[in-house]
């Protein structure tokens, strides 16, 4: 295996483990009744999508950007019942 092959590995076993562990935190909220019934692994993977798309540039411009995004996504996602 080359040093290219190696780094593919890598990173594919990264994000193997990165899309087993939103799976299980999804999971959890949805016992725990804390995220809104329906939302699936894809909405919140959207939503963190969603926030990584600002780019700095765009956040320095108007610093609260993040923080209005990630409480819409949030007051969103939330369970009316929890």
């Amino acid at each position: 295996m080359d040093a290219t092959d190696n780094h593919a590995h890598i990173v594919a076993t990264a994000r193997q483990a990165h899309a087993a562990a939103l799976e299980q935190l999804v999971a959890r909220a949805q016992q725990q009744r804390v995220l809104r019934r329906g939302t699936s692994v894809t909405d919140v993977r959207v939503g963190l999508m969603a926030i990584s798309s600002l780019r700095p540039t765009q956040a320095n411009r108007r610093p609260d950007a993040i923080r209005t995004l990630l409480g819409l996504l949030l007051a969103g996602l939330h369970s009316p019942d929890h």
